[in-house]
């Protein structure tokens, strides 16, 4: 149909292209979106942002979003029923808490408590997002997430503003565990504007940092120097938090985003750190051209969304 003509749109021949779902996320100045049924990549696409739309990964202007958002759905003819957003993960935490145990009636408000103070995310400027881990003893164990609320909302804004309603948003550096499927995994995300660490100890992504880039570092290799720095600095981080679980040493370092095709950004990684580098497999079916180091966090909002 009418965006399989389209010069920027990518899509899998012999399929409709009005049908399926659609997870959209931002990076390098672009807006990057994925089109799927099911576990089944059936498109894809990177349309440039006009400059200070996006700054370091996160929305800034939502009005300008929106009508990028509102003029690729309806060149490219996607399906606007089901979409799935990245957000980004910067000054966002996460925490693994471990609680007394406690009436169910209480533990929302116990978890709050703990959240705030393992966290630093105070109820008036952050969501807080938490379940129980399954398998614990005592399901003592919970997962927080604490998310500013400022960029969630204006993340809402530009989607309202492109006509678009979203299913699920969900933070770059979870989509990209999930997109990985390893259950212990350390994944670097560079793009031009922003770098994403994410730590994933027994399917859980434990320790993640995200950081906006500054002009200065918009060349390959002081953006490769500061990625390498922060890999290391996030085992650290982990080692201090957990003393006593110490990261499997054959937990692989998994490369997305767009600038990161570079064989000797891997050597560095895997000869400073001891881990080997491994690549993404995730459980999801996709033509043999189609760019999965772009498209990682695309991928695993896909799969939230499945």
């Amino acid at each position: 149909m009418g965006a399989a003509h389209d010069p920027g749109y990518r899509v899998v021949a012999g399929v409709r292209t009005d049908r399926g779902s659609v997870a959209i996320s931002f990076g390098g100045g672009s807006l990057r979106v994925l089109q799927y049924v099911g576990r089944r990549v059936i498109g894809w696409a990177s349309v440039p942002l006009p400059e200070g739309v996006v700054r370091g990964g996160a929305v800034v202007d939502a009005p300008a979003l929106g009508g990028v958002l509102e003029e690729t759905f309806d060149r490219l003819r996607l399906p606007r029923r089901h979409v799935v957003g990245a957000i980004s993960g910067l000054r966002a935490s996460a925490s693994l808490l471990e609680l007394p145990w406690v009436k169910d009636g209480e533990l929302a408000e116990v978890v709050a408590d703990e959240a705030t103070r393992a966290l630093g995310a105070a109820p008036d400027d952050s969501y807080l997002f938490w379940q129980r881990i399954p398998g614990r003893r005592r399901e003592r164990f919970v997962y927080a997430l604490a998310v500013p609320r400022e960029p969630l909302l204006i993340a809402l804004e530009a989607f309202e503003a492109g006509g678009l309603r979203a299913d699920v948003l969900d933070l770059k550096p979870l989509a990209l565990a999930r997109a990985v499927n390893q259950q212990d995994a350390i994944i670097a995300n560079l793009e031009s504007d922003s770098l994403d660490v994410t730590i994933v100890v027994d399917d859980l992504p434990v320790l993640f940092r995200s950081l906006a880039l500054p002009a200065g570092l918009a060349h390959r290799e002081p953006a490769h120097d500061l990625l390498v720095a922060e890999v290391c600095r996030a085992l650290v981080s982990y080692e201090d938090a957990a003393p006593g679980h110490l990261l499997d040493g054959s937990a692989a370092i998994y490369l997305s985003g767009s600038d990161v095709g570079s064989i000797a950004l891997a050597e560095r990684l895997r000869a400073q750190t001891g881990h080997p580098i491994g690549r993404p497999t995730p459980p999801m079916h996709y033509p043999s051209d189609f760019p999965l180091a772009e498209q990682l966090v695309n991928v695993g909002l896909a799969l939230k969304g499945c």
